[in-house]
């Protein structure tokens, strides 16, 4: 019997061959979202880091209260201003309303604006503003003139025309006379008591008559400026009566 060989194919791999590639997975879809997270968590922090530290409309109010008034500009400044800087076109306009604010304005306004500052920090720190109220009030007792002082002037009026009554009566009446004594006993205490007040109008007649470089007329002013200040302290006083 003759043996036949027979080739046999070579196996073939159980590989099944992909025609076509894997799309890539889309990473910046994921990038896009995280990027749009962290821009709304940063929009978030910062509108809520804005809104924890705003400023206090109260705060601002309290702190313009306490601020220094305007100094309007000096000479050289306004030199400065007038060469370098364009000059508001409604400075006149401004200025204009400026003025009549401050004409609108009491003699008496600093001690009223003063009276509402005590009142302000006294109801903030009640206990901690005492010595600060005491001293303001103590201030405005020392500027306020004094009783007789006050009296002065309308205790020499008063009397004055019981003097001068006296004497009408007299003048109809035969026998009846004032004598000299009586008469200056009279009119030594009218003098007393217009020399306890002498009115603001006497004390700015006696600077025109003194010299301008006289050390008198500064120390005139001063006083002038003192008797001004304390009837404005009273004034202040019977205002806040009301």
């Amino acid at each position: 019997m003759k043996w036949v060989y027979v080739a046999q194919p070579e196996p073939q791999p159980n590989v099944e061959v992909l025609s076509t590639m894997p799309a890539p997975v889309k990473k910046w879809k994921s990038f896009v979202a995280g990027m749009c997270t962290m821009l709304v968590i940063s929009i978030v922090s910062v509108w809520g880091w804005q809104f924890l530290h705003r400023p206090d409309p109260l705060q601002t109010q309290l702190a313009a209260s306490l601020a220094p008034f305007p100094v309007p500009l000096t000479s050289e400044q306004l030199g400065i201003l007038r060469q370098r800087t364009p000059l508001p076109q409604d400075l006149i306009a401004q200025t204009q309303q400026q003025l009549a604010r401050l004409d609108k304005l009491p003699p008496d306004w600093d001690i009223s604006y003063s009276r509402k500052l005590t009142e302000q920090v006294q109801a903030l720190w009640p206990e901690q503003a005492k010595p600060l109220i005491q001293q303001w009030q103590q201030q405005i007792n020392i500027s306020v003139l004094p009783v007789d002082t006050i009296n002065g002037w309308h205790e020499g009026m008063t009397q004055l025309q019981a003097l001068a009554d006296k004497l009408n009566a007299l003048d109809g009446q035969r026998g009846k006379y004032i004598t000299v004594s009586e008469l200056k006993s009279q009119v030594f205490g009218m003098l007393t008591s217009f020399r306890q007040t002498v009115p603001v109008e006497e004390q700015l007649r006696q600077l025109k008559v003194l010299p301008e470089d006289s050390p008198q007329r500064q120390q005139q002013i001063q006083q002038a400026e003192q008797h001004l200040r304390a009837q404005v302290y009273m004034l202040a006083q019977e205002k806040h009566r009301e």
